[in-house]
């Protein structure tokens, strides 16, 4: 955990799109608003900068530093260990009011994440 950085709380569902595992990170008081072109509409974070995520085979940061409303409101989501390999290149994040979801790409996706998701989470020692 970074300095300055709350842990987040956060849901993870890999039942919703197969070959992927989603994970809701909450963000209470987060707001959204739309940017970009007539077809390429984004919904970004009004009153928080999220930082670029980092994925790496095995691992996933978000970092969110509140402004305005939610100034001093600064949450992490750090995995350091993901128990089977995912995409980075592939995985990405979508900001929706009060939570960021985060999409990480199975490397196999075949492979169940099941007995984490309802056991002791994804976070391993392994």
């Amino acid at each position: 955990m970074a300095e300055g950085y709350n842990e987040a709380s956060y849901a993870v569902d890999e039942k919703k799109f197969p070959g992927w595992i989603y994970i809701i990170m909450k963000v209470k008081g987060l707001k959204v608003k739309k940017e970009g072109g007539l077809f390429g509409k984004k919904k970004v974070a009004k009153n928080a900068h999220i930082e670029d995520p980092a994925f790496g085979e095995r691992t996933v940061t978000v970092k969110v530093d509140g402004k305005d409303d939610l100034t001093g409101t600064n949450i992490e989501l750090a995995i350091k260990r993901l128990p089977y390999d995912i995409l980075p290149s592939s995985c990405y994040i979508e900001a929706e009011e009060d939570r960021i979801l985060v999409y990480l790409k199975k490397s196999d996706s075949r492979q169940s994440w099941r007995t984490y998701i309802e056991g002791s989470g994804i976070e391993t020692d392994e």
